[in-house]
C-alpha cells in the first residue's frame, strides 16, 4: 500500500511538472498570437463587436484568450480629463507640435515671440447621440506654409523587444510603428526614411521612455545632390544616396525634419530620397 501511495504520488508529480512545462512552451506562441491580433485589429480598424465576435470563437481553441475586444486593446478605461463649460477636456500636449514646425521653417534669428492661431469644430460620435469630439488645431502666425498641426500626441503601435537599443537608455520600450499628426514612421520599408538635421536616415527603431518618444536611425555614409541643373535638388530636399552607416544615431520624434520614400536609382546602384509632398 505504502509503496502504491508513493508511486502514485510521484507520478502525480511528474505529470504535474510536464502540464507546466507544456504550459510554458506554449506562452510564446500565445503572447504572440495575442500581439498578432492587436495589431490586426488597430491596423484595420475593426470594430469591437466584431474584434469581440471572433475571439468568442477563437477562445473554443485558445482559452487564454479574453472574451472581451477591449481587453485585448487593452483600452483605458479611466482617463483624467477635466470638467469645463459642460464637456470633459483632455491636454494631450502642445510643445511637441510647435517643436515639429520649427523644425521645418526657415525663420529669422531676430524672431523672439511666437503667435498661435487656434480653431475648434466639433465631429459627431455616434448616429444615436449628440456626443461630439471637438479636436483643437493650432497654426503658428510665423508659419509661411499655412500647414496646421493637431494639439495630440503620438500614437505607438507594436511592441518588440528586437533592437537596436542604444545602452544609455534605461527603462525603455521599444516599438516599431509610430503616428503622429506629421506622419507615420515604422521600421518597416516603405515608412522608415527620413531627414533628420541634413541627412538621410533610415529607422531602425522607435522607443519610448518616460514620456519622451526616440528614433533609433542610420544615416547613409553617401549622399549628393540627385541633380544639379536647373538648381541643386538638395534644395528641395531630393538627394542621391547609397550605403547605411554602421553606427546608429538617436533623435526625438519632434526633431525629425520629415518623412521621405527611398526610389531605386533607374541607373547605377544607388537610392533616391524625395521628401513626401504633404509634408513640409
Amino acid at each position: 500500500m505504502g509503496n502504491d501511495l508513493t508511486d502514485g504520488s510521484v507520478a502525480g508529480n511528474v505529470e504535474s511538472d510536464s502540464d507546466s512545462d507544456s504550459h510554458d512552451e506554449h506562452q510564446p506562441s500565445q503572447d504572440l498570437l495575442m500581439r498578432s491580433l492587436r495589431y490586426w485589429a488597430t491596423s484595420y480598424s475593426i470594430s469591437l463587436v466584431a474584434l469581440s465576435a471572433l475571439l468568442s470563437i477563437l477562445k473554443l481553441f485558445h482559452p487564454m484568450l479574453p472574451k472581451d475586444g477591449r481587453t485585448l486593446l487593452r483600452t483605458q478605461h479611466d482617463v483624467a480629463t477635466t470638467q469645463m463649460q459642460g464637456g470633459e477636456y483632455y491636454h494631450f500636449g502642445l510643445v511637441q507640435g510647435i517643436l515639429s514646425r520649427l523644425k521645418c521653417l526657415s525663420l529669422p534669428v531676430s524672431l523672439r515671440t511666437l503667435t498661435l492661431q487656434f480653431n475648434i469644430d466639433g465631429l459627431p460620435l455616434f448616429k444615436s447621440s449628440r456626443l461630439q469630439f471637438w479636436p483643437i488645431l493650432a497654426i503658428l502666425k510665423c508659419d509661411y506654409t499655412k500647414s496646421p498641426f493637431i494639439v495630440d500626441e503620438p500614437v505607438l503601435q507594436k511592441i518588440h523587444t528586437d533592437g537596436p537599443l542604444p545602452q544609455h537608455f534605461g527603462v525603455a520600450v521599444q516599438y516599431t510603428k509610430v503616428s503622429s499628426s506629421r506622419f507615420t514612421l515604422s521600421t518597416k520599408q516603405g515608412d522608415n526614411c527620413i531627414e533628420v538635421g541634413h541627412s538621410i536616415a533610415v529607422v531602425q527603431n522607435i522607443v519610448q521612455e518616460e514620456d519622451e518618444v526616440y528614433v533609433i536611425y542610420k544615416r547613409f555614409r553617401h549622399q549628393e545632390s540627385y541633380y544639379t541643373y536647373p538648381c541643386e535638388s538638395s534644395c528641395i530636399g531630393t538627394y542621391k544616396v547609397r550605403e547605411l552607416c554602421d553606427n546608429i544615431g538617436v533623435g526625438k520624434l519632434g526633431c525629425i525634419k520629415r518623412k521621405c520614400v527611398l526610389y531605386p536609382e533607374s541607373e547605377g546602384n544607388g537610392l533616391i530620397a524625395i521628401p513626401i509632398a504633404h509634408m513640409q
